[in-house]
């Protein structure tokens, strides 16, 4: 009885925690993706391409581009990025400590 008590708890523990990391990563997933939106069309179209994985080369030719204008594009949306999410990332450093602080839980 009293081990299944303990397994009980195991298990809400992990489910909590499973909850905990997906609310994490969905609201950081979505505080990125509104501050993308905000972006001018130009470096929304190159971070968008970047995120799916494509390299500089495979996005300047999927927009017709040259190579610098994607670096170019890239490095004013992340400058861009850094300061729109600037106000929240204390909030974010938060979430995740706290995703941290539960990973390494005594059990």
């Amino acid at each position: 009885e009293l081990k299944d008590k303990v397994l009980k708890n195991q298990n809400t523990e992990n489910e909590e925690n499973l909850f905990e990391k997906n609310y994490i990563r969905e609201e950081t997933v979505r505080l990125i993706y509104q501050a993308i939106e905000t972006l001018s069309v130009n470096c929304k179209s190159v971070i968008e391409l970047a995120l799916k994985g494509l390299k500089n080369t495979e996005i300047a030719e999927e927009l017709n581009i040259s190579i610098n204008t994607v670096k170019t594009h890239k490095k004013e949306a992340y400058s861009q990025l850094r300061m729109k999410l600037k106000d929240v990332f204390p909030s974010l450093i938060i979430l995740l400590g706290s995703c941290i602080k539960n990973s390494f839980r005594v059990r």
